[in-house]
């Protein structure tokens, strides 16, 4: 062993700390004000400079001139620098009016205005648009087009690639006369990549669409971009660069691919390219949008004219007529007021042009689906929400990676250089809090991976299926006093408590089952109803131990598999869990497992009115497939929200719902109010499908309000039993016609089943870890869709498989939402304070634990950049060890760890010859 100098990764993560400490004391971002200051300061004037008139972005050797003008200068150079906005637009409109002019003299078109002249119209405010904001002209001309004048997709996309060769052109020089900043790279890179996709396009794409399917792609594509750009602009004083840093091949081979997309969407409709490369160059590299506008009309300004020469000249038939004639009667207007748009965008402030993109973006949204006939594709609507969906997916990973590109950029600029952004200080503060309060968990599984195998394997079982149930406090005090001299009865109702549990539910609708069964004679019923009795065992195990009753393996199994009737389904179902799920509640009341009685009581009442109503009014209006899919997929959405919030590790959970201690707080607090909203949603559910309300009040509790999936299992397992007894009562009782024979059949078959199988998966869940009864969900939730999409027949229902996935996006950004709320909610609690006050001063102290984690591209990349050993010659999973365990102190002040806690053997460099103890 040659020393036991830690690796270079701890005096990396020391070095931030070091940093930081530096960087408190250099940089002081300014106090945030509040509401009320910004009111007192605010000014009409001050607001109208800010947002609209913030100043040109030029490049350095144009700023230099303006400052450096002397004022002796020749009147040539004053006026070319000072009035080089006037020439910017004159010295275009000059050239295109005189080759316009001589075309309307020669051939007589001047009849154009009398039957066009709404698009001149259009396209006064069309050219500013292009010319100020990301997208072009055609983002106004094509759906006015197509929409109101109900003029061919393809004429209206061959008028914009011809108005635009002259419009964006003219704006384009424009931009290049007042030499305002580019981003040259795109420029090259997208425009190479925009040839082979709009020659491709036109070849091959665009003829495989009807105009409809156009249009429709068309604004809901650009929509999702709005929607993506509006959440990563709420951030707040997010950094943004005048060029794309650290430009590098990948760079290079992204910006190349997004042209070639962009050309494939200006084949379609006429514009495409200029809105890729902006949501490129800002969502992914961080350019600011000041930068990215001109960049983007420049581009789309080289891909149209390209466009316009292959549709032309290359193709036949060629441009129609009626496509020139709204170009000479738009010619005029769009050369003028292109540059005007171009010079005045180029003065807006960033989040002004983004509002613009936004606005427009949603009008078209609202158009499309109002003015589109969807008579001959009853499926488009649907197809166009998943565009949305699916775009917005899309744009809002390329934000997200592209938070993580900017981290890995400043922290090798911080490593070269020594200084630190202040806008980048807080995150890296935050995650330093993330290193500190995951190192524990860092340290316990570093000792564990010391151990041998089978030991491992025992300390795995042991955490994830033998974890250990999470009682009640008096529960838990019961147990920890049993001794030797413990009474036999104490023990029975304390050390054999599961036991009893199952026993005492099971016993009685034994009984009560067997009566029935001789008094009726119905043994025949397992003659043909056998497969629904061995689906039961794991159904019921199922619905005893998971958040989800025996209706989510009964209905899918009975309605894809079995080809029963969904009503049928859903009335066997509320049968069924009245006894399996009762006996299961039983057992974890007998047990006193930790529940969360809020839920219980408020969504109990919620799910009794949903269930009423949903019963009467909604369970009717759905036919067999569409209940199957609105089941499946609902599930299948919240599977994914819940995957994606347990990927934050070690995240803070509750045994209970905070502030909810009283009888006051619980009347009085909105908590409540959603608790009898989710009760009533579930109970909806439930009425068609036979579950809802278990998985309703499980979200509500996981995902809003961070209550352990240890008491929130349960806790939904009661409510089950409590909703499903109320539709059975109902649907039995209180409607006409009442259950069908053959549901009870079913229950007849597996009712002595599932008075087993439940107790059982209640006891068996309550010592699962959390972790294990997620990935259960996740599992069955997806197994049920793939074989919903499989069996389920569309043939009646051409609309109802992209209706699913409709479901699946919206039930995946509602439970998103809530878990966003849920993450903001934990911190307003954590720091005591209220909703009303001013959060973004206080989070700075203490945030939610991000989603990406810039602290890993320290080990990536700095240490080679410091010229410490390269990150290949060391073990990842050392690494991180090394990593997240280093000598830091906790948040609750105490050590983390000591040099003797946890030793790790660290693979050797190519230049050692052996192994190395690392001492942390």
């Amino acid at each position: 062993m040659t020393d036991n100098k830690p690796p270079a990764s701890v005096e990396m993560v020391k070095s931030i700390e070091t940093q930081l400490a530096v960087a408190d004391t250099k940089v002081t971002p300014p106090a945030r004000k509040t509401v009320q200051e910004k009111y007192d300061t605010f000014s009409c004037s001050a607001f109208c400079r800010k947002y609209f008139w913030e100043g040109q972005a030029l490049d350095k050797s144009a700023s230099k001139a303006v400052e450096e003008l002397d004022p002796s200068a020749p009147l040539w150079k004053q006026v070319y620098v000072k009035h080089r906005r006037i020439l910017g637009i004159m010295i275009p409109m000059t050239f295109f009016w005189i080759l316009w002019l001589s075309i309307m003299g020669t051939y007589n078109y001047w009849y154009v205005f009398k039957t066009k002249y709404w698009m001149s119209i259009t396209m006064i405010f069309g050219a500013m648009f292009a010319g100020a904001t990301s997208e072009g002209g055609a983002a106004i001309a094509f759906p006015v087009m197509t929409l109101i004048g109900d003029v061919s997709p393809s004429v209206a996309r061959d008028f914009s690639f011809m108005i635009q060769s002259c419009g964006m052109t003219a704006a384009s020089f424009a931009i290049l006369w007042m030499r305002v900043q580019l981003e040259w790279n795109s420029l090259v890179l997208c425009s190479l990549g925009g040839l082979v996709g709009i020659i491709f396009g036109l070849e091959e794409v665009a003829p495989v669409f009807d105009p409809p399917e156009k249009k429709i792609f068309f604004v809901c594509t650009w929509f999702s971009f709005a929607v993506s750009l509006y959440f990563i602009n709420r951030l707040h004083g997010r950094k943004t660069y005048p060029q794309i840093p650290d430009m590098c091949l990948w760079k290079g081979v992204a910006l190349f691919l997004a042209g070639i997309a962009g050309g494939i969407f200006s084949s379609i409709a006429g514009s495409g390219i200029d809105i890729c490369s902006f949501a490129m160059l800002t969502l992914l590299f961080r350019v600011s949008e000041k930068t990215a506008t001109p960049t983007s009309v420049i581009l789309m300004a080289i891909n149209t004219v390209i466009g316009y020469l292959y549709r032309d000249f290359g193709m036949n038939p060629s441009v129609s007529f009626e496509a020139r004639e709204y170009l000479y009667a738009c010619m005029p207007i769009v050369v003028l007021f292109a540059p005007l748009g171009s010079t005045l965008g180029s003065h807006f402030h960033r989040l002004t042009l983004a509002w613009i993109v936004y606005f427009v973006d949603f009008v078209q949204l609202i158009g499309a689906y109002i003015l589109v006939d969807f008579s001959n594709h009853p499926c488009l609507p649907w197809i166009g929400v998943i565009v949305v969906c699916a775009g917005s997916i899309v744009f809002t990973m390329l934000a997200s990676y592209g938070q993580n590109v900017q981290a890995q950029y400043e922290y090798r600029l911080w490593v070269e250089t020594g200084e630190i952004d202040p806008k980048v200080k807080q995150e890296l503060a935050e995650e330093l809090e993330t290193v500190h309060r995951n190192s524990k968990a860092a340290i316990e599984e570093a000792k564990v991976a010391a151990k041998p195998f089978q030991e491992r394997a025992k300390i795995f079982f042991n955490k994830y299926f033998n974890e250990g149930q999470q009682l009640t406090e008096s529960a838990s005090k019961a147990l920890d006093n049993v001794n030797a001299d413990t009474s036999l009865m104490e023990k029975i109702f304390v050390v054999y408590r599961r036991q009893v549990g199952i026993a005492v539910p099971m016993v009685f609708f034994w009984v009560l089952w067997l009566i029935i069964m001789s008094t009726y004679n119905y043994w025949y019923v397992f003659k043909d109803k056998y497969w629904m009795s061995i689906t039961m065992i794991f159904g019921s195990m199922f619905a005893g131990a998971t958040s989800e009753g025996g209706a989510a393996i009964a209905f899918p199994v009975m309605t894809l598999v079995g080809d029963v009737s969904p009503s049928v389904a859903r009335d066997f179902s509320f049968m069924i869990q009245s006894c399996g799920m009762t006996a299961a509640s039983f057992t974890i009341m007998w047990m006193r497992v930790q529940l969360e009685w809020n839920s219980i009581i408020f969504c109990t009442i919620g799910g009794v009115l949903g269930m009423v109503l949903g019963l009467e009014h909604v369970a009717p209006k759905f036919d067999p497939p569409e209940k199957k899919i609105t089941f499946v997929c609902t599930w299948f959405a919240f599977a994914m929200s819940l995957y994606w919030l347990n990927r934050f590790h070690g995240r803070k959970t509750h045994p209970a719902i905070r502030h909810m201690d009283t009888w006051v707080d619980k009347l009085t607090s909105w908590r409540s109010l959603v608790l009898l909203i989710a009760g009533g949603a579930g109970g909806i559910f439930s009425s068609m499908t036979g579950s809802g309300i278990d998985i309703c009040s499980f979200a509500t509790l996981t995902l809003l309000f961070r209550v352990s999936e240890k008491v929130a299992t349960p806790t939904s397992v009661v409510l089950m039993a409590i909703n499903t007894v109320i539709g059975y009562l109902y649907r039995d009782f209180g409607m006409n016609p009442s259950v069908s024979m053959e549901a009870r059949e079913f229950l007849y078959a597996c009712m002595p089943i599932v008075v087993v199988g439940a107790p059982l998966g209640s006891i068996l869940g309550s010592h699962l870890h959390r972790l294990t009864l997620a990935w259960i969900v996740y599992f069955i939730d997806t197994l049920q869709l793939i074989g919903a999409y499989a069996l389920v027949d569309f043939s009646n229902h051409e609309c109802l498989p992209y209706f699913g996935w409709c479901i699946v996006f919206f039930g995946g950004i509602l439970f998103t939402v809530m878990a966003q709320s849920g993450e903001y909610l934990q911190v307003i609690e954590d720091l005591n304070l209220t909703v009303d006050e001013d959060l973004t001063c206080s989070c700075s102290t203490t945030a939610p634990e991000l989603p990406i984690r810039p602290i890993d591209i320290l080990f990536d990349d700095a240490a080679t950049i410091a010229g410490k050993p390269p990150r290949a010659s060391v073990d990842r999973s050392s690494f991180e060890t090394a990593r997240t365990s280093a000598d830091r102190k906790s948040l609750d002040g105490k050590d983390a760890t000591s040099p003797a806690d946890v030793q790790v053997e660290v693979p050797p460099s190519k230049d050692e010859s052996s192994k190395e103890m690392i001492a942390l």
